[in-house]
């Protein structure tokens, strides 16, 4: 049951301790203990609980909007070499996200491997790059990822590395990979049809040309 939990009891032993330990409690307080102090730790249990509460509110709605917005979150341990990524990163490409979600992957299972041959070696500098020059604000690229249909997809993907307290620069980077494949396809119409254009206006002036020579 999702309720506050506080552990009232008469042993002290560390092994009791140790025991509920392993349970998400909220006090672990002895029977001896004042009156006043057993209902500040009931306060403070509901305190903290309504702070879960929160967060996980905060969580779902986090989730949401990345499920909404089709955004693939990803977080990367460049020391570890963990590689987590949410559900959307997953059905962006097709893949079934029960499958992978909750496992630690490195970067090369579903990311590296996962990237059209053409744009791997870019894109892999551009990360190196990045986790070097750690202080650089934000992360960008643009590179193409296998869908599980055989298809190629066209991401583009930023991301920043998280600092702690003190400004200083952590082990983790964290990003999102949007698809951009529409917008590519979209950009490939235009510059076809600018050269079909800039193809006509050749043709014209040479007509053109030709007319006023025979003219002339």
């Amino acid at each position: 049951h999702d309720i506050p939990i506080i552990f009232i009891t008469s042993h002290a032993e560390p092994a009791f301790i140790a025991k509920t330990g392993r349970i998400a409690s909220y006090g672990y307080i002895m029977k001896s203990s004042p009156e006043a102090v057993i209902i500040a730790s009931i306060r403070t249990a509901f305190r903290l609980f309504e702070d879960r509460l929160n967060e996980r509110k905060k969580d779902e709605i986090y989730k949401s909007v990345m499920a909404v917005s089709n955004t693939g979150a990803w977080e990367f341990n460049f020391v570890t070499g963990v590689y987590r990524c949410n559900d959307e990163y997953y059905k962006m490409l097709g893949l079934n996200p029960d499958v992978y979600t909750g496992c630690d992957y490195t970067l090369k299972v579903i990311w590296e491997e996962l990237i059209h041959p053409d744009d791997r070696e870019n894109a892999l500098r551009s990360i190196s790059d990045y986790i070097v020059n750690g202080n650089a604000d934000i992360y960008e690229n643009y590179f193409r990822m296998l869908h599980a249909d055989g298809k190629w997809i066209w991401i583009y993907s930023c991301g920043r590395n998280l600092k702690d307290k003190s400004g200083n620069r952590t082990n983790l980077i964290i990003g999102t990979h949007i698809d951009i494949t529409k917008l590519k396809h979209s950009e490939e119409i235009i510059r076809e049809k600018n050269e079909e254009l800039i193809s006509l206006n050749v043709e014209l002036s040479t007509m053109n040309s030709t007319l006023e020579g025979m003219y002339n």
